[in-house]
């Protein structure tokens, strides 16, 4: 394949496809949404990562990662949360995952 508006000599590239679903992609192919050979060509490493309810032993790490990278980005000092705090946050569900955490994480530190 030549590249738009050059000549017909092809362009070799070589290139990765990094992809994520929260979906369950075998389910899909059962119900005929989802192409078997699409799945295969992209299962090439699999990395099944639990969502954060099913890890809430993460979230104290999680969240003094986050206090640091927020206070070194905006140059205050850290403010570390506390137990309650802590045993708060391991109540919640977390549908957002990682990135809603970290979010609420940022919205406190402001």
């Amino acid at each position: 394949m030549a590249r738009l508006g050059a000549d017909e000599a092809p362009l070799h590239v070589d290139v990765r496809v990094v992809a994520a679903t929260n979906q369950d992609l075998d389910a899909l192919i059962r119900a005929g949404r989802f192409r078997a050979d699409l799945r295969d060509r992209l299962a090439v490493l699999q990395f099944v990562v639990p969502p954060l309810r099913d890890r809430r032993e993460d979230i104290p790490d999680l969240v003094s990662h986050a206090v640091a990278r927020v206070a070194e980005e905006r140059d205050l000092r850290p403010r570390p949360f506390g137990r309650a705090a802590f045993d708060a946050l391991a109540r919640y569900d977390w549908p957002g995952n990682v990135r809603e955490l970290l979010n609420a994480v940022e919205r406190t530190s402001s």
